[in-house]
């Protein structure tokens, strides 16, 4: 019932997530287009595809995909049975989409609490699913169509066959060293570490031996390595391709991802581990009074970071997998001093209880600010929502979009779905004649100044996020503690000003 229970909470806060910010940036562009590919177009014309015209600068694999279209397809075409499909675009499969993977997560994430269920108690898990659905970045995350996503979700299915107590005889290391190579294979090399030391430690524990091991290695590599082979091949028209080895001579080999930014050596603990994680990274030092319990999560936690230090180029996606294990361990250490309160110094057990549990509470108030804060980063999305609303006329209606409107937000299922109108996101457009002679009607644009008002004219400037300024904390102090008391709650506001600034011009040509 508890694991019921904090599982629930966590999908409730998803979908949250899902309907304020129903866009996607540009790092989930390719899995996103590429499910609606699946959905909406013949497979046998893969010329058609997004992906085709636009590759990006590494190929990535389809497998992902294919996983969300099983989810969906049954979906749409019961909806389609019953005559439910959306008469102008094809948003509503996006929420389908992202809520989809949002399911994938919570499942994943409510096999891990069962596992800490069985290998820590109620306590702790309690302690890890409020943690978990009170932090930003993984709810925030977890229903987008990242490759780091689909690694996580597959690594949390591991991770709780590793927590899991087993015998010698089980299959659930077996099946946990599928999982794992499988996901190094197909979607983030960079679990390599993590993978090999908790194989390693199922060796050490005599769950697996060394022979078994370097067989059933051998066998889950060579599968996973075919299957991706064969679909991947298959969708990008190129023999022998395998996606995720190319990522990894990119950012491992050549060292590519440096043309990105470069930050410290230290930076993923110094940065990217407080600011993805914050309370549990506050918190996680407490689990060093359970010692005996933390100590291989804090190996794993090395294990990961240590390499990806050596590499220039920083994200904290590059570590999301580490969100569990920081909170696995921050729950151990709340456990393990409320214990060592209670049996030693009860007096202050209340108050002691009453800080722990007004922390997560603080988290969740923050997270939900950071949540409406980032629903303005998608200014493409937007724009392309709204110019549909607008009076198009009966021709034809010709639309281009530029490069940051659809890396903030349009996607393809955000056009329109009838016929209507046709889109192009054709970059090789250098001045404002170009778009003139090639017949486009409508413009969404980031670079309003670059096309002459002769020939254009703005209906709509979409606005977005461009920072955020903090008010006077003595004026708002006072504003709020006048507003509660005058039962003002409509006035009462955060305190904070959110600065929106001009992002997308819709453009319509002159009529001449």
């Amino acid at each position: 019932m508890l694991i019921l229970k904090l599982t629930f909470c966590i999908q409730i806060i998803l979908v949250i997530h899902l309907i304020i910010a129903p866009f996607t940036k540009v790092e989930e562009s390719f899995n996103l287009q590429a499910v609606h590919d699946l959905l909406f177009k013949s497979w046998s014309d893969i010329q058609s595809f997004d992906h085709m015209e636009f590759p990006g600068v590494v190929p990535r694999t389809f497998i992902g995909p294919l996983m969300i279209y099983a989810l969906v397809k049954p979906i749409q075409s019961i909806l389609s049975y019953f005559s439910l499909t959306p008469d102008m675009t094809n948003l509503m499969f996006q929420y389908i989409t992202r809520g989809s993977i949002s399911f994938m997560f919570t499942l994943s994430h409510a096999a891990l609490m069962y596992s800490i269920l069985k290998a820590f108690g109620r306590a702790t898990t309690k302690w890890f699913g409020i943690l978990s659905f009170t932090q930003f970045h993984l709810m925030y995350w977890s229903s987008r169509p990242l490759p780091n996503v689909f690694a996580l979700i597959i690594f949390q299915f591991a991770l709780a066959l590793w927590i899991l107590p087993s015998n010698r005889y089980s299959f659930q290391p077996s099946l946990m060293m599928f999982l794992l190579i499988f996901n190094c294979a197909v979607f983030r090399a960079e679990l390599f570490g993590l993978s090999f030391f908790m194989i390693f430690t199922n060796i050490l524990n005599q769950q697996l031996t060394l022979p078994l091991t370097l067989i059933i290695g051998i066998v889950f590599s060579a599968t996973s390595i075919c299957s991706t082979m064969m679909i991947d091949s298959h969708f990008w028209q190129k023999p022998f391709m395998w996606p995720e080895f190319q990522v990894f001579i990119f950012n491992g080999v050549e060292n590519r991802s440096v043309e990105w930014g470069v930050s410290p050596f230290y930076a993923y603990f110094t940065s990217f581990l407080p600011r993805i994680v914050p309370l549990s990274f506050a918190l996680s030092p407490l689990s060093l009074l359970a010692i005996r319990k933390s100590y291989p999560y804090y190996f794993l936690l090395f294990i990961h970071i240590i390499p990806l230090s050596f590499i220039g180029h920083k994200e904290w996606r590059f570590i999301m997998y580490l969100v569990p294990i920081m909170n696995l361990a921050a729950a151990i250490g709340i456990v393990a001093l409320l214990n060592r309160v209670k049996r030693y110094y009860s007096l202050i057990y209340p108050s002691t209880r009453l800080i722990v549990t007004i922390m997560p509470l603080l988290a969740l108030f923050l997270s939900l600010n950071m949540l409406y804060i980032s629903h303005f980063n998608y200014p493409g999305g937007n724009a392309l929502q709204m110019f549909h609303t607008l009076d198009l006329g009966t021709h034809q209606c010709t639309v281009h979009i530029d490069s940051y409107t659809a890396m903030t937000g349009a996607s393809r299922f955000g056009e329109r779905n009838d016929g209507r109108c046709t889109y192009s996101k054709h970059e090789g457009h250098n001045d404002s004649n170009d778009y003139i002679r090639a017949g486009y009607m409508w413009l969404l644009t980031s670079n309003r100044e670059a096309h002459n008002s002769t020939h254009w004219i703005e209906l709509v400037n979409v606005k977005g996020y461009d920072g955020i300024s903090l008010k006077n904390p003595k004026d708002w102090l006072k504003d709020l503690l006048w507003n509660l008391q005058s039962l003002n709650f409509g006035k009462v506001s955060l305190p904070y000003h959110i600065k929106l600034t001009p992002k997308v011009s819709i453009l319509k040509r002159r009529e001449t």
